[in-house]
């Protein structure tokens, strides 16, 4: 049996180095997106969302961009005014 990323060629290991600067990439975007929000905050956000793409996805070509997108949609989150409940009494 034979892992996805071997199939079309490319090592284990130059898959991994390729996904890991295309995830490097991402995170300076996102910083830069985001400059109104702590960098570490961008970043655990980024690394929640690579935990989830990994979890979703066994192809390692898919997890930067899945990652992308969901730490955008956590930040986005983040945006939104957040508005107590009414409490009834």
């Amino acid at each position: 049996m034979s892992a996805s990323w071997q199939a079309r060629g490319s090592t284990p290991v130059a898959t991994i180095e390729r996904v890991n600067r295309e995830l490097l990439d991402i995170a300076d975007r996102l910083v830069a997106d985001y400059d109104d929000i702590a960098t570490g905050s961008v970043l655990r956000c980024l690394s929640r969302a690579v935990c989830a793409a990994r979890a979703k996805t066994a192809d390692p070509d898919e997890v930067p961009t899945l990652a992308e997108q969901l730490a955008r949609e956590m930040l986005a989150r983040r945006h939104e005014p957040w508005v107590p409940e009414q409490r009834a009494w």
